[in-house]
């Protein structure tokens, strides 16, 4: 008799009363018909579940997880990582110190008992450190995750069961709805450096949803206004995506926001978003499309303002990907000399551009022309220098660092920094990390007979969190 292993997929769907492939399917089926809503994706509306994979869901018998559109639909359904759905509650059944959440401007204490909550009507799935390292998915109650973030605006919507039009007419009923829209925009951003995209995404798409409502019987200044905060919302997503490893996805959703700039009549906001999909091109290898758009956008943005140095530092990489080392030295000092003449601004698009974010720039590029030394001393050298809530972002250059060291022939080093990593890749679900983890697991494959290398490697590999 096949031994069923204990999962959060399979503790959910019981609580849920979905334990039939009849019952599971239909409710997918209505978080992929939103999704595609949501997404403007209409084939995702197409996407079902077998019988056969929920079979193997259910016992627990998964080899690998499941495809990317698959995992976008349940982490949809269930506001979880794909990853935590579908690991041994052995790892997650633990008993959980009191750990403190910084975000927004307050902070969360809470306490869980001897067995993870699961998520509940009234509460947000949250992941935690507890007291042996190991990362377990508590239920904070959304009253006291409000009150740290300083906005109503979550309430109700992470439930991701709760349908968009519902949650766009809760909007529209507020007093203020354009202001409301701002003040959840603001939050979400910071929200995502925390937690990672899957927890802000469907907020994202909800708060769209309402936009399009809101458009229709809006004119003048206020249609500009909301206009201006669909772009807004839309480059989120597209960032969203990207961190996730969707990129085709994100490309979608910053060719909306490029597009939706142009009717805002936005020039910054269009200079910001020309700024992004250089990034995004970049990303995918792209070195032309990179260049070019960064070029776009140093052209149209304000001389010496913020965004002429976002354009620079993107504009570096690109050259950098070209191959070309003194193009790339030159875009990146001028980014830096940009940055100490950038007045200050309350509310700026970019707020992460500083000195640590073009030095973590200029590592990575380093990284791609050779100079994997230099680059891993760079990474550190700005992470030291990151504000505390770049908790993703941290995760990101030490995991790029650890790969530098790797290729830098430092094995223990590159395993030893590849652990701390680890646990921000599980907490955030971010899929930059997952990917620079799984090129260190493959790099560290040389060196099977240090110490460090090895345990590194058996705990990437308990994790789940490997990069398809």
């Amino acid at each position: 008799m096949a031994v069923i292993r204990e999962t959060l997929f399979r503790r959910l769907i019981e609580e849920r009363d979905w334990t039939t492939v009849q019952t599971f399917s239909l409710h997918f089926s209505r978080a992929a018909r939103e999704l595609a809503d949501l997404t403007g994706e209409r084939s995702l509306g197409d996407v079902i579940v077998s019988r056969r994979s929920f079979d193997r869901w259910k016992r627990g018998e998964l080899q690998g997880l499941p495809w990317a559109d698959t995992r976008r639909i349940l982490e949809h359904l269930f506001g979880v990582p794909v990853a935590a759905l579908f690991r041994s509650m052995r790892e997650q059944d633990t008993s959980v110190e009191q750990r403190e959440a910084e975000a927004g401007t307050g902070q969360v204490g809470f306490t869980a008992g001897a067995g993870t909550q699961l998520p509940s009507e009234g509460s947000i799935s949250v992941p935690v450190r507890t007291s042996d390292g190991r990362i377990a998915f508590v239920s904070l109650s959304r009253r006291d995750i409000l009150g740290a973030l300083g906005v109503g605006a979550f309430s109700g919507a992470a439930r991701s069961e709760t349908p968009a039009g519902a949650h766009a007419a809760s909007i529209l009923s507020s007093p203020d709805p354009i202001e409301q829209l701002q003040a959840t925009l603001r939050v979400l951003i910071d929200n995502d450096n925390l937690f990672g995209p899957h927890r802000v995404i469907a907020i994202a798409q909800q708060h769209l949803a309402a936009i399009r409502m809101l458009r229709k019987d809006r004119r003048g200044v206020d249609l500009r206004r909301l206009l201006r905060l669909q772009t807004r919302y839309m480059e989120l997503c597209g960032w969203l995506f990207q961190d996730m490893g969707d990129l085709r996805t994100a490309q979608h959703w910053m060719g909306m926001a490029l597009e939706t700039s142009h009717m805002a009549d936005d020039r910054e906001i269009t200079v910001f978003v020309l700024a992004r999909r250089s990034q995004l091109a970049g990303d995918m290898g792209d070195h032309n499309e990179a260049v070019a758009m960064a070029e776009a956008a140093e052209h149209m943005a304000a001389p010496g303002s913020r965004l002429a140095a976002v354009a620079s530092t993107y504009a570096a990489h690109g050259h950098a990907l070209r191959g070309d080392a003194l193009a790339a030295e030159r875009a990146y000092d001028q980014a830096h000399q940009l940055c100490v003449q950038i007045d200050p601004d309350p509310m700026p698009l970019g707020p992460w551009l500083d000195d640590a974010y073009i030095e973590a720039q200029r590592a990575r590029s380093l990284a791609h022309l050779g100079d994997h030394t230099g680059a891993a001393e760079r990474f550190h050298h700005a992470v030291q220098r990151l504000p505390a809530t770049y908790h993703r972002d941290r995760g990101v250059y030490l995991a790029r660092a650890a790969v530098a060291h790797a290729h830098a022939g430092e094995p223990e080093q590159a395993a030893q920094v590849g652990l701390q990593v680890l646990s921000i890749g599980i907490e955030t679900g971010s899929d930059r990390i997952a990917s620079e983890l799984t090129e260190l697991d493959r790099r560290l494959a040389y060196w099977g007979t240090v110490p460090a290398a090895a345990q590194f490697r058996d705990a990437l590999n308990e994790s789940a969190l490997t990069h398809a």
